[in-house]
C-alpha cells in the first residue's frame, strides 16, 4: 500500500523521467530523511511502479507504464 508521500514521489517521478534519485528526493528531504526517502523509491520499484536503471555514479528512476491486458 501507498501513501500520500509515496504518491508524490511517483508523481514527481512520472514528471521528470530518467532524472537522478537524489533529485527527485531533494524537494522531499523536510519531511523524511534521504536514506528513508530511498528506501521508499526502492519499494515503488519493488512494487512495479518504478524502474531504477544504475549508472557508474548515480541511481536514475523511470516510470514503468501500467501493464495492459488484451
Amino acid at each position: 500500500m501507498i501513501d500520500r508521500l509515496d504518491q508524490k514521489l511517483l508523481e514527481s517521478i512520472k514528471a521528470n523521467p530518467g532524472t537522478a534519485m537524489v533529485n527527485i528526493l531533494r524537494p522531499f528531504l523536510e519531511q523524511k530523511s534521504e536514506s528513508a526517502l530511498r528506501a521508499r523509491i526502492k519499494n515503488l520499484a519493488y512494487l512495479g511502479l518504478v524502474r531504477i536503471e544504475k549508472t557508474q555514479d548515480r541511481s536514475l528512476c523511470h516510470p514503468v507504464a501500467p501493464k495492459v491486458e488484451v
